[in-house]
């Protein structure tokens, strides 16, 4: 957790992808720097992790993803 606050607190979120029905991918920018924060609800191993790979996003972005950048794009975390 430690990690996180050093890296993305005060940052904002600048777009938002789900590539694949139980992840989402948050692009994060703050202080100059992009960071991409990978949150997976997957059953047998739920995760939480920055990463420095950018996954492929589906053509057409889910209901789920599209209602979360309507009110989460552009937000401070």
């Amino acid at each position: 957790m430690t990690e996180l606050n050093k890296t993305i607190l005060n940052g904002r979120i600048y777009k938002i992808a789900q590539p694949e029905p139980d992840e989402l991918l948050l692009t994060i920018k703050g202080s100059g720097t992009q960071y991409r924060l990978l949150i997976s609800a997957g059953a047998s191993l739920p995760l939480l992790y920055l990463t420095q790979t950018n996954k492929q996003s589906p053509m057409a972005a889910p209901n789920f993803c599209m209602l979360l950048s309507k009110h989460l794009q552009n937000a401070q975390i």
